[in-house]
């Protein structure tokens, strides 16, 4: 805390939070901001308004492109987090500060009083990279955890199926649609041999790793 108190109460956060119910969303907010800004006091923590705090609101195309390599990390951290990995762990293995990750992530994820867990439900936009059925590889902005979970099982299927060449691990996104920003119905590519010529022109190993951490 360099010397300052926390509030006019509480020496230190630890001090404050110790007594605080923890179920509390004031709380668990001011837990998420203390995460994020350590050296800041109680009043400080209050007086930051969701734009300087959270940057989970902002479109895609709004990023630098610093914060765009950020926020992708810290959904791969958050994959790890659903993955049963404590958040602690999921951060390092993503490579991201855990500050970081809760500024890109915001009510993605929340503190229960024990540990950081996830919601499952979010609308932070990414861009992300999938196989279509007709137009191959495609890059698009995705909305919401629902469609990224989607794409997110698909990639697993596949990485699982050219691994082992198994072709029938796919066929169930055979009739599998998703729509996404600019593309209103894309079907899933699921022919085992144009899988492998369009994994292969495509360095994806981080989506790999990501991919096979999906609990299916």
């Amino acid at each position: 805390m360099n010397g300052k108190r926390f509030s006019r109460k509480y020496r230190t956060f630890w001090e404050w939070i110790s007594v605080q119910k923890y179920e509390s969303r004031y709380v668990q907010r001011i837990n998420s901001l203390h995460e994020q800004f350590p050296e800041l006091t109680l009043d400080e923590l209050k007086a930051r308004t969701p734009p300087e705090v959270y940057l989970s609101a902002l479109r895609w195309d709004d990023l630098t492109v610093d914060e765009k390599y950020f926020r992708i990390r810290a959904l791969e951290a958050l994959y790890y987090l659903q993955a049963g990995i404590p958040f602690t762990k999921a951060v390092k293995k993503a490579g991201i500060s855990k500050s970081c990750a809760i500024r890109h992530l915001g009510s993605a994820i929340r503190y229960n009083g024990h540990i950081w867990i996830s919601t499952g439900t979010d609308t932070i936009q990414v861009m992300t990279t999938l196989f279509v059925k007709g137009k191959g590889i495609v890059s698009a902005l995705v909305n919401s955890a629902e469609a990224r979970w989607k794409i997110a099982y698909y990639m697993k299927a596949v990485v699982l199926a050219l691994a082992h060449n198994k072709p029938e691990w796919i066929r169930g996104y055979e009739s599998e649609k998703i729509s996404l920003e600019g593309y209103p119905e894309l079907e899933f590519e699921t022919d085992i041999k144009r899988l492998y010529s369009l994994r292969y022109s495509l360095d994806c190993s981080r989506l790999v790793n990501v991919a096979l951490s999906v609990r299916v």
